[in-house]
């Protein structure tokens, strides 16, 4: 009876986070009301409410407005550059078979598409907790002499807040021939157990010209690691270990 007791409890601890399954890269589509996990070695974090909104300018110039099938996320997990903590990335970027809203076409002036992809990252332990929220673009380019752009707007949030209110945020324009060296970062002391991020993304073709972008990638960091005080279920396995080879002796004794 006491072994079947010991394996339940056991089962019960490795499966406290097997209910959501891992992050998977796919179309925001894909993504629409699921809440997956990306693990990064003891840390963890499970990431939900994945949606897709109109931007805050009017969009010109295209047929359609973007869907959720048109932009592909991706995920990878790393540690800071600044430090040691632990971390992952979400990237957005144009999804293969959609319609491309990463581009205008050149020769169609005045095009403009705007949207904004927004979701929300939850630490499942003390250790995951989010200390630093990078933004990254990759691949943006604008025809020299006109006056095309690429706008990112991050607004990062608090959802467990009423109201959910804005804790930081910051925008990144392109200009000619932009290359990413210089990314929007937030530092939040706080380590935040939940944050929400929405990003308000514009690109304009400009004057008979043209705008494209590779992608955006939003980079989340827990704090430096620490020698810290073993956890409570250390001290079981620790104390279980002494007993059994107490008992070992005794008997070989």
């Amino acid at each position: 009876m006491k072994k079947i007791l010991l394996a339940a409890a056991f089962f019960a601890v490795v499966s406290t986070n097997a209910f959501s399954a891992a992050c998977v890269n796919g179309t925001l589509a894909s993504l629409n009301g699921v809440t997956c996990t990306v693990t990064n070695g003891a840390a963890s974090w499970d990431l939900s409410t994945f949606g897709l909104g109109a931007g805050g300018a009017a969009q010109t110039g295209y047929d359609a407005v973007p869907t959720t099938s048109d932009i592909f996320v991706s995920f990878a997990t790393g540690t800071n550059p600044n430090g040691g903590g632990l971390g992952f990335s979400v990237s957005f970027s144009d999804a293969a078979g959609g319609n491309n809203y990463f581009s205008t076409i050149s020769g169609q002036p005045n095009q403009t598409v705007s949207w904004k992809t927004i979701f929300v990252a939850t630490a499942n332990n003390a250790g995951s907790n989010i200390s630093e929220v990078a933004n990254t673009v990759t691949g943006g380019t604008t025809t020299v002499g006109n006056n095309g752009s690429i706008v990112l707007q991050k607004i990062v949030t608090d959802p467990l807040t009423v109201g959910n209110p804005t804790i930081s945020d910051g925008t990144i324009l392109t200009a000619s021939q932009f290359q990413s060296t210089n990314p929007l970062t937030v530092i939040d002391n706080q380590n935040r157990s939940q944050i929400g991020i929405v990003d308000n993304y514009q690109i304009s073709a400009g004057n008979n010209g043209s705008a494209s972008l590779t992608s955006y990638t939003n980079s989340f960091y827990a704090g430096d690691p620490q020698q810290g005080i073993p956890e409570p279920m250390t001290f079981v396995l620790m104390g279980a270990g002494l007993v059994g080879i107490a008992a070992l002796r005794r008997r070989n004794g």
